[in-house]
């Protein structure tokens, strides 16, 4: 059995911008190889974000202006030639979690929420595409890790599972290639690639959030929701420990290159520093108002940086234990990076910019007084609860650290803490140290906190609007949307393309207000606004249950009447896979096959977008992706790829819908009986569901026994004019002339269970007027009314 597949369209920015939408959740600085330099510059940027996509910045000339200002620390502080991007990965179906680079094998990892992880070529430019796709998780994938000197990737999931890669496997199904139009190769990490399974680290009970391994393999740590620290032997997925301490989630864990030393961040607002041989936490710090979301080390191991969801960036020196303040007034901060060399530090956010700021001016604040500790004195506290399974081949019991003051220290085997009491602190406490500082150096003591060593990034990368909220118009065809700058667009759908930008200020509840109308049409498609672009979702079961007129959809070319039915989802999958089925009917020509042509004098709303910005994708129902292309590209999608119901449908004319095409319903004389019965008593009718009031009102004129007179210049009235003789109630309302069946039913007799009553009368039989309207209730010459007698 062929598995669902939902069709989707994502209309794109026209200006082709490349720029991220939303947060971006990763990034990885990685030096290139001279071959890449021409395009990609020395040195290159990957940001990994929510609106599914991973882009390449070459961000040489920030680089190039750090090097310059060696010995010269506001020589940084110069506005640096700006990042420029020069690759864009696309094909995951969600947020881009994490992404690695592997230089060495020429390979970009990533890991998304659509449970996958994607294998793309570093030597490619412009819109990438994967070499393969690895699916072996069943959540949301959070975080990797790479084991460079071993050879390792690592991939944690909300599945509550780790898995472990080698490199060589994954570049062996990478060499796989990628077919045209088509998906990357999938590996489920049992079939394909031709090499055994992943190894697996379970233990976990709960979401696994960050994951962390040294650089010869041979240690892997992951946090969770649990929250402890797990520890495990990457080679066998076997346990090697458990650290406990941590109060609420792991967010981010560094592990260093010797497998010595453990820094965590987590939820409960602390920082640890763990030992890892005695499998003890050595040190807590507080360096934030909110939790610390990301970490990250200089290559010497000797600061630690934080980012806190409270906007700020705290560098903490492993050596003194004093902190300074980087940069503050942020978004809340999901990652750092710290490129080699540690001349500066890249922060991406819950929203789409990322930024650089120069860290010179870290190492000099860490040696002053004037910056507080945030060390918690540990020293008293119960024994950690950290459980050693087995013992650790790890394990260095005469493991010394710095202290403040200079010299060492060593672990008490009773506690978790060291034997050398600090400063406590905070980062509420922080501020109050701050300010007795600034007290003793002659100032008034007022400052509300750490003044921030950096007030403004040296470099930018601006982000773009997206679309983060949406309405659906009664008519389903046109849709209301709001972005992150607050401005409301009305799109057309059919079209693909904004049809009016309304003022700023107006909400997007005022304007769905104002745009409102008193209808109802069956829902044919979903929305999908996570990627930050407007996205359309397509699938068999209702998919073409809507039908509307050409005039409704103002759809008036010339040849085209008024009257004519438009199924919308039929419509849609004809825009959008015009050039498929073109070059379908083009080989069943070529074949002599002589069956009826789908989209053959069927009128068509067509698409004004321009088909190199509306995207077309393929999805299984596990998020899997089968097709991403573009309309303009669409007939290179293999005949295979495109599901049996759009198929049949766009060259078959062939296509089921849940929704009754038809209403019954009875028409009798209302209680005044102004006007008598039908010449075959009390009806019971069928009439398609589009059917308009007034039509009904015809019907009712041609059948009375006794014939009325014709409205006076009614000859040229779509219904005959009879609409304003006669009036059709429900439930005690007279309905408007050009609603439709389908909408009395739903918003004015609002039963399901029983078929639909409609009483006939004179106009103005209760003193008061009606409205009035016209329109041809046809459909290309169908009849759209039939009835039979009530048994």
């Amino acid at each position: 059995m062929q598995p669902r597949v939902r069709i989707s369209y994502t209309i794109t920015s026209p200006d082709g911008s490349n720029r991220h939408k939303f947060g971006v959740n990763s990034l990885a600085v990685a030096r290139n190889p001279p071959a890449l330099t021409p395009w990609a510059g020395p040195v290159s940027l990957f940001t990994a974000g929510r609106d599914a996509k991973i882009r390449r910045w070459d961000v040489s000339g920030v680089d190039a202006a750090l090097a310059a200002s060696a010995g010269a620390p506001n020589a940084a502080r110069r506005n640096p030639r700006p990042p420029a991007c020069v690759a864009t990965y696309e094909d995951h179906a969600d947020w881009v979690n994490d992404a690695v680079v592997v230089p060495a094998h020429n390979m970009l990892v990533s890991a998304s929420s659509d449970h996958t992880l994607k294998l793309w070529p570093l030597d490619a430019q412009g819109t990438v595409a994967p070499k393969a796709t690895v699916a072996t998780h069943t959540d949301y994938v959070k975080a990797l890790a790479h084991a460079p000197q071993a050879g390792l990737i690592a991939s944690a999931s909300l599945d509550k599972m780790v898995h472990v890669f080698k490199v060589d496997t994954l570049k062996r199904l990478a060499s796989g290639g990628v077919g045209r139009g088509g998906a990357a190769p999938a590996w489920s990490g049992t079939d394909g690639a031709g090499a055994g399974e992943p190894v697996v680290a379970a233990g976990h009970y709960d979401s696994i959030y960050s994951v962390a391994i040294n650089s010869t393999g041979t240690l892997l740590a992951s946090g969770s929701v649990e929250p402890d620290i797990r520890l495990w032997d990457p080679r066998t997925g076997r346990k090697a420990g458990k650290l406990e301490g941590h109060g609420d989630v792991v967010r981010a864990l560094l592990l260093d290159p010797d497998a010595r030393l453990l820094v965590s961040a987590s939820s409960d607002r602390t920082v640890k520093l763990w030992d890892i041989g005695q499998q003890r936490c050595i040190r807590t710090w507080q360096p934030h108002s909110d939790a610390p979301w990301a970490l990250g080390v200089d290559a010497d191991w000797r600061v630690v940086y934080s980012g806190g969801r409270d906007g700020t960036v705290v560098a903490t020196s492993l050596k003194t234990w004093r902190s300074a303040l980087v940069c503050a007034g942020q978004p809340p901060i999901v990652k750092l990076a710290v490129p080699a060399g540690g001349r500066a530090l890249w922060t991406a956010t819950t929203e789409s910019d990322v930024r650089c700021w120069p860290l010179d001016r870290v190492a000099p604040a860490l040696q002053s007084a004037g910056h507080p500790s945030l060390v918690r004195e540990d020293v008293g506290r119960p024994r950690s609860a950290s459980k050693v399974l087995g013992g650790s081949p790890l394990a260095d019991p005469a493991l010394a650290l710095p202290v403040p003051g200079g010299g060492t220290g060593t672990v008490d085997r009773r506690t978790s803490a060291t034997t050398v009491s600090t400063e406590s602190g905070s980062a509420d406490g922080m501020v109050t140290r701050a300010r007795a500082a600034s007290k003793a150096a002659g100032g008034d003591g007022d400052e509300a906190g750490p003044r921030a060593l950096e007030g403004k990034a040296m470099a930018q990368i601006d982000g773009e609007l997206a679309i983060q909220a949406h309405a659906v118009l009664a008519d389903k065809w046109r849709i209301l949307t709001r972005d992150t700058s607050g401005q409301v667009v009305l799109w057309d759908v059919l079209r693909a393309k904004a049809l009016r930008a309304f003022e700023k200020g107006r909400t997007l509840e005022d304007v769905a207000k104002e745009l409102s109308e008193e209808r109802a049409v069956p829902t044919w498609f979903t929305v999908d606004t996570k990627s930050g672009d407007l996205t359309i979702c397509l699938e068999d079961r209702v998919a073409f249950s809507a039908i509307l007129y050409a005039h409704d959809v103002h759809l008036t070319e010339n040849g085209v009447s008024p009257d004519a039915t438009i199924n919308l989802g039929f419509n849609m999958l004809a825009n959008i896979l015009e050039p498929w089925v073109r070059r379908q009917e083009e080989r069943r020509a070529g074949d002599g096959d002589a069956r009826p042509r789908g989209l053959k004098g069927i009128p068509i709303v067509k698409l004004e977008a321009d088909p190199e910005n509306v995207l077309v994708s393929f999805t299984e129902a596990g998020g899997r992706t089968l097709v991403r292309t573009t309309v303009a590209k669409a007939a290179s999608i293999p005949e295979h790829k495109v599901p049996h119901w759009v198929s049949d449908a766009l060259l078959n004319n062939r296509f089921v819908t849940r929704e009754k095409a038809k209403v019954a319903f009875y028409v009798k004389p209302a209680a005044d009986k102004s006007l008598p019965a039908l010449a075959d008593g009390s009806s019971r009718l069928e009439a398609m569901r589009i059917l308009r009031v007034q039509q009904v009102a015809k019907y009712v004129a041609e059948n009375l026994p006794t014939k009325l007179e014709p409205p006076p210049g009614a000859e040229g009235s779509p219904a005959g004019g009879w609409e304003t003789v006669i009036e059709i109630v429900c439930n005690d309302r007279v309905l408007p002339p050009l609603m439709d069946l389908y909408t009395a039913r739903a918003l004015v007799w609002r039963n399901s269970a029983e078929d639909m009553v409609l009483y006939y009368r004179k106009a103005g039989a209760d003193g008061k007027g009606r409205e009035n309207g016209g329109g041809e209730a046809r459909a290309n010459g169908k009849r759209l009314l039939s009835y039979k007698r009530a048994e």
